[in-house]
């Protein structure tokens, strides 16, 4: 069966699944290919600007991370007495030689932060066109008008629900820095990625102050192994005021319908639009993203038929989606007339067994990902 096949209206259940299944194995490639590109592989693979976004976001998430990590470093330092020379030594910024040392030992070439990395751009993408009002008239919503996010959603500004969405209202839902780039948000990154990060960098620095000071190692490793569990733990907290815990707040009241999730996209919220499709669907966050941006429109047409939502409001979600994402995914992309007939062929019936494929346990899902993986001859080429 041929992969950048558009016609699957009518695929049976097993064609559609295995539809996606090859098409992520095909883009597991095309992030080891950013990966490699984003320091020092073929330049071509993406366009300068792409590579600049990229490269700026895991720089600025290091210089965070570290930051986080030293100033742990100094609370627990100073809890064993440690002496003020060797203090000084483990506070200074190596932010930047951490960087070159990740990228040098192809550490940040890791799928798991590529992919996090390059969502996000997608993501950007999405939103940027969404603020601007260049998709104004093109959604269907009665509730088009609204741009206040307790409005949006009917939820009372003196609820715990509503509390959350001004929070996040004030504070400006999208992770951008001061000039509207796009950043990565650790309370927005799987937590396996998030967490293996802040060990690599924890290791890095670790490897940078014993090279150039002669602190013992005991020391350091305690400092350092202290400090990695205490920003683990804050960015777990953190996660409590993430898209993920407001829009479960919001689904747990019975604030989300149709009509809602649609506006949330049309106002550019993607980080809200993204966890309410995890609330409804029940489905891993970072497969709900990949099937969105990645499987050529197949995928996002099984999931608006299972979450019930209308032909226009799908046709439009996935113009907008595609437009952000075909520079990393260009293969088999189903144009606007494609997608509907997809989305008209497939039966409710039909993509709620798919669905119940998707949301099955994220580490069974991964053991079945990896076992169709190395028997495919995809994964192989190249």
């Amino acid at each position: 069966m041929a992969t950048n096949e558009p016609n699957v209206g009518l695929w049976a259940v097993d064609a559609v699944l295995e539809f996606a299944s090859n098409k992520a194995i095909e883009n597991r490639r095309v992030f080891s290919g950013i990966g490699n590109s984003l320091f020092g592989g073929d330049p071509d693979i993406i366009a300068d600007r792409d590579r600049a976004f990229l490269q700026q976001m895991l720089r600025q998430i290091i210089r965070d991370i570290s930051a986080d990590l030293q100033n742990c470093i100094l609370v627990t330092a100073s809890a064993y007495d440690t002496d003020d020379a060797v203090i000084k030594e483990l506070s200074k910024d190596r932010s930047a030689q951490i960087f070159e040392f990740l990228t040098s030992a192809r550490l940040l070439s890791d799928n798991g932060i590529i992919e996090e990395s390059i969502m996000r751009l997608c993501k950007f993408f999405v939103e940027q066109p969404l603020r601007r009002g260049e998709y104004v008239g093109d959604l269907i919503s009665s509730k088009a008008g609204i741009f206040d996010l307790c409005e949006l959603l009917g939820v009372p500004e003196n609820s715990h629900t509503g509390s959350l969405l001004i929070k996040r209202e004030a504070a400006g839902f999208a992770c951008e820095d001061g000039f509207n780039n796009p950043l990565l948000c650790l309370n927005e990154i799987a937590p396996d990625v998030k967490d293996q990060l802040i060990w690599y960098i924890a290791a890095a620095l670790r490897h940078l102050i014993l090279e150039q000071s002669e602190i013992a190692s005991s020391v350091v490793d305690n400092c350092l192994e202290e400090a990695a569990f205490q920003v683990i733990a804050s960015t777990d907290k953190e996660r409590n005021s993430s898209p993920a815990a407001i829009a479960r707040s919001v689904h747990k009241e019975g604030y989300l319908d149709l009509a809602s999730l649609s506006a949330i996209f049309r106002r550019g919220d993607f980080g809200l639009f993204e966890a309410a499709i995890v609330q409804l669907t029940e489905i891993d966050i970072r497969l709900v993203r990949r099937l969105i941006f990645e499987a050529g429109g197949v995928g996002f047409a099984v999931l608006a038929i299972d979450i019930g939502l209308s032909l226009d409001d799908a046709v439009h979600i996935h113009n907008v989606a595609v437009t952000a994402s075909h520079r990393f995914f260009p293969e088999s992309v189903l144009k606007s007339s494609e997608f509907q007939e997809v989305f008209s062929n497939i039966s409710v019936e039909d993509a709620k067994e798919i669905c119940g494929h998707w949301k099955r346990a994220g580490k069974f899902q991964n053991a079945i990902w990896e076992v169709n993986t190395a028997g495919n001859l995809l994964a192989l080429e190249g």
